[in-house]
């Protein structure tokens, strides 16, 4: 998937779509009333200018696939082609559609592979997983650069445009996986996978409040492919190592965006994690620190 490349298709007008198709029930929206309704022809520069809505709706079909639903397509009693929202999001009681809404645009995004292919956008995620937040690039260029000389081709993942690196830092901050410093386009980027980890939290420990840190790693990667144990994050740290980027060692270490979540998750009471002196298996965290088991904290949801 490259939903960044429909630069239109952000995650506030996907939402906006839901929220629409939502109050309309089950008799959903015609293409065409979507289309006036995010871009209302008084505001178009011509008739047929509509690339903000038609890019939208694209997006949003990609999104809704490989067992994904979020809406579905139907024709009215005119035959006109339409939008309903899916019946599992349908089903949602009012005062949690958003919550849900948004928790389904997350799993959609961020789910591994696309029509059998990985999820390029997950790829991009997990590249940035590994990037130290002291050393993360600061703009446009220097992520194109700090890209390529990581081993990954910038046109197979169509990331030579400004405005899709821009698309891509939107969606990261949506699904959790990063955050801004500054309002900036493309600065201050931070890989941090706090609001993710706090989220997952119960799908990773499910009935467990203490995991092995191999075994929390291999939920986290189920969780999300990006981060450590995930197969796109596996994957993209090999290739990262093969040009040293990153050490050899990637695979006994907890990539740094992950190290910094579990610390400030720590100190708020969240999570919990250490390593007795006597353990013999454990990862090490930047900064060389062991961590052999990660806990529920006191302050878990």
């Amino acid at each position: 998937m490259k939903i960044y490349t429909h630069f239109e298709a952000v995650p506030s007008r996907v939402l906006g779509v839901l929220r629409l198709l939502r109050s309309a029930g089950t008799q959903g929206v015609p293409d065409e009333s979507i289309t006036r309704l995010l871009q209302p022809l008084p505001l178009r520069r011509d008739n047929d200018a509509d690339t903000m809505s038609t890019k939208t709706l694209a997006a949003l079909k990609e999104l809704s696939s490989d067992g994904h639903a979020l809406i579905d397509e139907r024709a009215d009693k005119r035959g006109r082609v339409g939008l309903v929202l899916a019946d599992s999001l349908l089903a949602v009681p009012d005062d949690g559609f958003d919550s849900a809404a948004r928790a389904a645009i997350k799993r959609a995004v961020l789910r591994p592979t696309v029509g059998g292919l990985p999820n390029q956008f997950v790829d991009v995620m997990a590249w940035m997983s590994w990037l130290p937040a002291c050393s993360m690039p600061e703009d446009h260029a220097a992520f194109k650069l700090r890209l390529a000389a990581s081993g990954l081709d910038l046109d197979a993942y169509g990331l030579g445009n400004d405005q899709r690196w821009d698309n891509v830092i939107y969606w990261g901050r949506f699904t959790g996986l990063l955050w801004q410093r500054t309002r900036e386009a493309c600065a201050g980027v931070v890989a941090d996978a706090t609001t993710f980890l706090r989220e997952a939290t119960n799908v990773i420990f499910a009935s467990n409040s203490t995991l092995q840190v191999h075994e929390f790693r291999t939920r986290l990667g189920e969780a999300c492919s990006a981060l450590d144990g995930g197969a796109s994050s596996t994957r993209i740290a090999s290739v990262m190592a093969s040009r040293q980027v990153i050490g050899d060692d990637h695979e006994t270490r907890l990539s740094p965006s992950v190290c910094l979540a579990l610390r400030t998750l720590k100190q708020a009471g969240a999570l919990d994690y250490g390593c007795p002196d006597d353990q013999r298996k454990f990862l090490l965290m930047t900064g060389n620190e062991k961590i052999s088991f990660v806990s529920r904290g006191s302050a878990t949801p």
